[in-house]
């Protein structure tokens, strides 16, 4: 992997997030914290600074091994790239490792074939539905160097330009016979647009026709290109309304020559936002959710103003989510469970009232027993 330049610090988890994280994420309370928040490239990381990192070191019949990238989504599975457990037999995974040559403060597990589970649309040498799922064999409990990534938005925009971090241990020089890196890195890129069949990013990748739905890139001049060894890591996304980095990419192949660094080529990674209905499927983990006000022409994703309630909702015993305020069929306001308290939200945008069945925000019209 190629670096370039380096930043700074953190910033505190807002209340608001903590009462909008669900379930799923409540089983690591706190998805997506870092050391540190903001970062704008470097070369070696700091130690914890990307928790939710997974060294994979992939077995084959052959006895060959090959080194890969991943990403902790949650207590019990991390994604990666299809193509990096094509052919392989098990797999070590370390967790909470900086340097991979240290076990001091990581966690390893040996897993077989059997806990691997490649997109059923995957073909080998194809860049769209290169993304693959490992189940841990036992969960996973967070610590400073150990916490899951936050899925992202299904309604995420393509967020072309918007500012990314690409991490992994792999090769990270241009010197013959260098090698894989010891210590995670770390590069700063942004977002390049693939819009439909036909962007930016096909025009330069040379990598034939891929939905932009499905692939995501970032700029790979100026030797910020992730290389061999790279392959099924993290594009890093901050957040910064919700303090909070997303996994949004998936890196495909890294390039294994000698003049990775020196390409002007894209980084291609399949779009983990293409995939959510997949992970739910196979892990039953959802992305975090917001309230969502649908119009035929617009959609509209905010946060809205809450106050906690817990006297007059009982959610003892409820699982965490949203529920219809009982005041009323007809209501602007909702209540959400999170850990048996409630907490009573009002609807982001004016005019609408709470649907219970889509567990968000509509218009009247489309609400059971509003007029």
């Amino acid at each position: 992997m190629a670096f370039c330049p380096k930043l700074p610090h953190f910033i505190v988890l807002t209340a608001l997030f903590l009462l909008a994280v669900p379930s799923h994420q409540q089983g690591l309370p706190t998805c997506g914290r870092s050391t540190l928040s903001k970062i704008v490239g470097g070369s070696e990381s700091a130690p914890n600074e990307f928790p939710w990192m997974v060294h994979l070191q992939l077995i084959f019949w052959s006895g060959d091994a090959a080194t890969c990238g991943g990403t902790l989504i949650s207590k019990d599975w991390v994604l990666t790239a299809a193509h990096c457990l094509y052919g392989a037999v098990s797999a070590i995974l370390t967790l909470g490792a900086h340097d991979i040559t240290s076990s001091s403060s990581s966690l390893s597990f040996n897993v077989s074939s059997r806990s691997f589970v490649t997109h059923p649309n995957f073909i080998y040498g194809v860049v769209e539905n290169d993304i693959a799922l490992i189940q841990l064999p036992s969960s996973v409990s967070p610590s400073a160097n150990i916490q899951a990534a936050c899925l992202p938005f299904a309604n995420d925009p393509d967020q072309v330009n918007d500012a990314v971090v690409i991490t992994g241990w792999g090769n990270f020089s241009n010197a013959a016979g260098s090698g894989l890196s010891p210590i995670l890195r770390k590069m700063d890129s942004h977002v390049i647009s693939s819009l439909g069949t036909n962007g930016k990013c096909q025009q330069s990748a040379g990598l034939g026709s891929f939905s932009g739905e499905k692939i995501i890139c970032s700029d790979g001049s100026l030797q910020r290109h992730y290389c061999y060894g790279d392959d099924g890591g993290p594009m890093n996304f901050y957040n910064q309304e919700w303090d909070r980095w997303f996994v949004i990419g998936v890196a495909g192949t890294g390039d294994a020559s000698i003049h990775c660094q020196n390409t002007n080529k894209p980084n291609v990674f399949n779009r983990v936002r293409g995939y959510l209905d997949w992970i739910e499927g196979v892990t039953s983990l959802k992305p975090i959710t917001t309230t969502s006000t649908t119009t035929t022409t617009t959609t509209t994703t905010t946060r809205p103003p809450t106050t906690m309630d817990p006297s007059y909702f009982d959610c003892t015993n409820k699982p965490d989510g949203n529920y219809p305020n009982p005041a009323s069929d007809c209501s602007t306001t909702f209540y959400m469970c999170s850990n048996g308290i409630s907490y009573l939200f009002t609807c982001a945008q004016a005019g609408t009232v709470y649907r219970p069945e889509i567990y968000a925000c509509d218009w009247p019209p489309s609400v059971a027993g509003c007029q």
